[in-house]
C-alpha cells in the first residue's frame, strides 16, 4: 500500500514472508531507476558537477545523475543527462556497469556510463537544479575523496567501476 507520493518517488508498506519463513511489514522506498555519467574532457581530465542539494542543505561534487523515463532505455537517458546537467554530447558512451543504491530501504538501480569525445552545446537545467561543471584530472579524484569534497557514495562506486573496467 502506497502511504506517500512525492514527485520522484512514493513510500510503500507491505507485508512480506521472508525466505526464513518469518513474516514482517516493510516500509520501502520505490522510484525510478537511474544514470550516473563519468564525462571525459580528454584522456586525463574528467568532469564532475557541484550541485546544491537540498536534502543536506550543501553543495555535493558528483558525476552527473539522473532518473530513467518511463519507456526510456538507460543509454537515452544518460545522453539526455550528460546534456542536462553538463551542456556536453558524447560522440562515444560506454557501459561500465550497475548497482543498488541502498537495497536496505530502496528499489533503485544506477547504470553506469563513461563518455567520451564530449563537444559542448549548452546546459538545460530542470526548474529545481542549481548545477556548476568542475573540470577535474583523475589523478586528483583520490585526493578528493580522501579530503571529503567527494562524499557522493555513487560517485565514489562509479570511480570504483571506472577502476575495475580499465
Amino acid at each position: 500500500m502506497k502511504v506517500f507520493k512525492g514527485k520522484k518517488f512514493y513510500v510503500e508498506v507491505k507485508n512480506l514472508k521472508l525466505p526464513s519463513g518469518k513474516k514482517i511489514r516493510f516500509d520501502g522506498i520505490v522510484a525510478a531507476n537511474g544514470v550516473l555519467i563519468i564525462p571525459f574532457v580528454d584522456k586525463d581530465t574528467i568532469i564532475l558537477i557541484k550541485e546544491f542539494k537540498p536534502p543536506v542543505g550543501k553543495w555535493v561534487y558528483q558525476f552527473p545523475v539522473g532518473g530513467i523515463g518511463k519507456n526510456e532505455v538507460s543509454l537515452t537517458a544518460a545522453r539526455r543527462e550528460l546534456e542536462e546537467e553538463t551542456g556536453y554530447l558524447s560522440e562515444k558512451m560506454r557501459y561500465l556497469g550497475k548497482f543498488y543504491v541502498d537495497p536496505g530501504y530502496m528499489n533503485v538501480m544506477v547504470h553506469l556510463f563513461e563518455a567520451r569525445g564530449l563537444t559542448f552545446k549548452k546546459q538545460r537545467l530542470g526548474g529545481y537544479e542549481v548545477i556548476r561543471t568542475v573540470k577535474v584530472k583523475l589523478k586528483n579524484v583520490k585526493k578528493l575523496i580522501e579530503r571529503g569534497t567527494i562524499k557522493d557514495g555513487r560517485t565514489i562506486a562509479a570511480l570504483f567501476f571506472l577502476y575495475i573496467k580499465r
